[in-house]
C-alpha cells in the first residue's frame, strides 16, 4: 500500500510539474539586448539595468535578483519601489541623522523620504566640497542621496505610459476613448483640463469639499498631470528612443528619453510606433501576461533592429561580455597557476608546473577575451583609460611569465607573471570605482592610431617592467639560501637582465611616441608636463641602473634591488601623477588612491631593504663559516 502511495504521489508531482512547464514563462532575455544610450554610449539594457543597481544598491546582484528583472519592476510598477528595501545603512550616526531605526540594516524610499528632504541642505554643501575633504558619513550622506535620486529618475522614465488612476471627467470621454489612460492618451486635453481647474479655482477657491464630483475628477487628473510632468518631464536621462533624423556623414544618431522626445518635437511616425511597443511590454508587465511579454519584447528587439540605427553585434557582445565576468575568472586560474607554482617550488612534482601552465592558459584566455571584447564593443585599441592600461599591464605580465618559464626547472618567470597578473586584476576595480567600464574617452584621447601606438607600447613597457620587478624580487630572495654562481641563480639574473633592456626599449619608444602625439595635439612635443615626467622618470631610472651594472658600480645585489625598485617608479609615474590633477594629462585624476599607493611604495621599500640586507648577511656568514 505504502508503495503504491508513493508511486501515485510521483505520478502526481509528475505531472504536476509537466504542467507548470507549459505554463509561459517570463523571459528577459529580449528585453536586456535592448538599446539605451547612457554617458555618451549605446549599451544594451543588460548593462545599464547592472550599472543602475549597482548604483543604488551597491550590488549588480542584491538578494539574487537579475538587473533586468529589477529594472523591469521599477519602471513598470514604480508604485511598488516606494516600500522595497533598497537601500543598506550600516552607519549609527546617518540613522541617526535620518531619524532611522538604529536595529535596522535595509530601507525603503519611504523610510527615508523625511530624512533625505530634512538633510537636503547640508548635502548641497557637501556637493561643493572636495570628495577627500568629506568624512566617512558626509560622502555616506551624499551617495545616499545620490542613489535615491537615481531610483526616482528610474521610477519616472516611462511613467507617461502607465496608466493613471485617475477617472476622465465625462465631458472628455469621447476625446479619450481608451480604457486604460496614460499621459500619452490624454496629452490632447491636458490644456483643456488645466484651463478648467483654473476657472474652478478662480469661482470655488481651492478647497476640494466646494467642488462638485465632476470638478474634483477634473481637480485629481489635473494634479496627476502636473506631478507626472514635473517628475518625468525635466531629465534626458533614460534614453531608450532614437530621434527622428540622423546624419549622413556617419556620425551618431541623436537618442532621447521618452519624456524628452515628446517635449522636444524629436518624435515620428517610427518613433511613435516603437513607444507604442513599449506601451504594449508595459501592459503586459502589469498585467502579468508572461506570453504577452515575451510576445512584445521580441517584437520590439526586432524592430529596433530593423531601422539599422545601431550594431546589434557590438550589444550583444556585450551582453556575453557582462555575462561570462572574463576578469573574474581570469582571476580564479590565475590564482590557482600561483598556488600550483608554490606546490611545484615546495615538492617539485611535475605535474603540478603542468597543472599551472594549463591554469595560466585558460587564464589568459578569458583575459584575452576580456580585452578582445572591449575592443569590439568600443571599436577602439584596448588601452584607454587608466583601468584599461591596468588590465593590459596584467595580460603582458601573463603572457611573457609564461614565455619565459623554463620547463621542470624552477619557473620564477612563470610565478611572476601570474603573481603581477593577478595583483593587477584585484587591483582594476578599485581604480574603476563605481563607473562603467566601458565609458567613452575624453576627446584628447579619442585617436585610435596614437592609442594604438604611444599607449600600447608605453603600456606593455609599464608591464615589462613590473615582470622584471618581480623576478628581481625572487632574485633577491633566492641569494639568501644560494651563492651568486648557483646555476638557478645565474639563470635567474640573466632572464631579469634582459627583461629589463626589453622594459628600456618599450618605455623610451613609448615616451617618445608621446611627445609625438603631444605636438600634433598641443603644439608642442614636451612641455614637462607631470605625466611626461613620469615616463621620463622610468627611463632615466632604467638606464642609471644599466649604466651601473656596465660601469661596474652596481653588482648583482644592488643591479637587481634596483629593478625590485621599479615596482615604485611605476606605481608613481602610473598612478602617482595623476592624484596631482595638473597639466594637459589631468584628464587621468584619480582620487581615493594616495593612502594605498604610499603605503605600497613604503613596503616596497621596506621589502626590497629588508631582503638586500639578509642577502649581505647570508654572504658575511659564509665568508665566516669558510674562513
Amino acid at each position: 500500500m505504502r508503495i503504491l502511495l508513493l508511486t501515485l504521489l510521483a505520478v502526481f508531482a509528475a505531472f504536476m510539474q509537466s504542467a507548470n512547464a507549459q505554463e509561459p514563462q517570463f523571459d528577459y532575455t529580449s528585453f536586456g539586448k535592448l538599446p539605451v544610450m547612457e554617458d555618451g554610449r549605446l549599451k544594451p539594457l543588460d548593462s545599464f539595468a547592472r550599472h543602475q543597481m549597482r548604483a543604488v544598491s551597491g550590488s549588480e546582484s542584491p538578494q539574487g535578483v537579475d538587473a533586468k528583472v529589477w529594472l523591469a519592476r521599477i519602471l513598470f510598477d514604480p508604485a511598488s519601489v516606494q516600500d522595497t528595501p533598497f537601500f543598506t545603512i550600516r552607519s549609527a550616526a546617518i540613522k541617526r541623522q535620518l531619524g532611522l531605526d538604529d536595529d535596522q540594516k535595509k530601507f525603503s524610499l519611504a523610510d527615508l523620504q523625511s530624512g533625505l528632504a530634512a538633510t537636503a541642505e547640508d548635502v548641497q554643501v557637501y556637493l561643493q566640497q572636495e570628495t577627500d575633504s568629506q568624512t566617512p558619513e558626509q560622502n555616506q550622506l551624499t551617495q545616499l542621496h545620490q542613489s535615491a535620486a537615481l531610483l526616482t529618475r528610474l521610477t519616472q522614465g516611462v511613467s507617461l505610459i502607465l496608466p493613471l488612476s485617475a477617472e476622465i471627467p465625462d465631458d472628455y470621454k469621447d476625446a479619450v476613448p481608451e480604457d486604460d489612460y496614460n499621459y500619452l492618451t490624454i496629452s490632447a486635453i491636458e490644456t483643456s483640463v488645466l484651463e478648467r481647474l483654473r476657472g474652478i479655482i478662480r469661482d470655488k477657491g481651492e478647497d476640494p469639499n466646494n467642488y462638485s464630483e465632476e470638478e474634483r475628477k477634473i481637480a485629481l487628473l489635473s494634479f496627476q498631470i502636473e506631478a507626472l510632468r514635473s517628475g518625468g518631464g525635466d531629465g534626458n536621462y533614460f534614453k531608450i528612443m532614437p530621434g527622428s533624423w540622423g546624419s549622413d556623414n556617419g556620425a551618431p544618431r541623436e537618442w532621447f528619453s521618452p519624456w524628452h522626445l515628446v517635449f522636444s518635437g524629436e518624435g515620428g511616425p517610427d518613433t511613435a510606433q516603437y513607444l507604442d511597443l513599449w506601451t504594449d511590454m508595459a501592459k503586459a508587465y502589469r498585467a502579468q501576461d508572461a506570453a504577452k511579454w515575451n510576445k512584445v519584447t521580441s517584437q520590439t528587439l526586432e524592430y529596433i533592429q530593423a531601422q539599422e540605427l545601431y550594431d546589434p553585434a557590438r550589444l550583444q557582445a556585450e551582453s556575453y561580455y557582462t555575462l561570462i565576468q572574463p576578469y573574474m575568472m581570469a582571476r580564479i586560474f590565475y590564482g590557482l597557476s600561483v598556488l600550483s607554482l608554490l606546490v611545484f617550488w615546495i615538492r617539485g612534482e611535475a605535474i603540478w608546473a603542468g597543472f599551472a601552465r594549463g591554469s595560466t592558459l585558460a587564464a589568459i584566455g578569458f583575459h584575452v577575451f576580456g580585452i578582445a571584447a572591449r575592443v569590439f564593443i568600443l571599436a577602439r585599441p584596448p588601452v584607454g583609460t587608466l583601468y584599461e592600461s591596468v588590465l593590459f599591464v596584467a595580460l603582458i605580465c601573463a603572457i611573457l611569465g609564461l614565455m619565459l618559464c623554463s620547463g621542470k626547472r624552477a619557473p620564477y618567470a612563470h610565478l611572476g607573471g601570474a603573481a603581477s597578473a593577478l595583483g593587477l586584476l584585484f587591483l582594476a576595480p578599485f581604480i574603476q570605482g563605481e563607473k562603467d567600464s566601458l565609458g567613452v574617452l575624453v576627446a584628447v584621447l579619442n585617436t585610435n592610431f596614437w592609442l594604438a601606438t604611444h599607449v600600447l607600447i608605453i603600456t606593455a613597457g609599464y608591464g615589462v617592467c613590473v615582470l622584471a620587478a618581480a623576478l628581481a624580487h625572487f632574485y633577491l630572495g633566492l641569494r639568501i639560501t644560494r651563492p651568486k654562481q648557483d646555476k638557478t641563480a645565474l639563470a635567474l639574473f640573466n632572464v631579469t637582465y634582459k627583461i629589463s633592456v626589453l622594459a628600456l626599449l618599450l618605455t623610451a619608444v613609448g615616451t617618445v611616441l608621446g611627445g609625438i602625439w603631444a605636438d600634433q595635439s598641443w603644439g608642442r612635443f614636451w612641455g614637462w608636463d607631470p605625466k611626461e615626467n613620469g615616463a621620463l622618470l622610468i627611463v632615466l631610472w632604467l638606464i642609471w641602473a644599466q649604466h651601473g651594472r656596465q660601469g661596474g658600480h652596481l653588482r648583482d645585489v644592488p643591479f637587481m634591488a634596483a629593478l625590485a625598485a621599479l615596482n615604485i617608479i611605476v606605481a608613481v609615474a602610473w598612478f602617482g601623477v595623476n592624484l596631482l590633477n595638473v597639466g594637459l594629462h589631468s584628464y587621468g585624476f584619480i582620487q581615493g588612491v594616495a593612502i594605498g599607493l604610499g603605503s605600497f611604495c613604503a613596503a616596497e621599500i621596506l621589502i626590497i631593504a629588508g631582503l638586500w640586507i639578509a642577502v649581505r648577511i647570508a654572504e658575511k656568514r659564509k665568508k665566516e663559516h669558510v674562513a
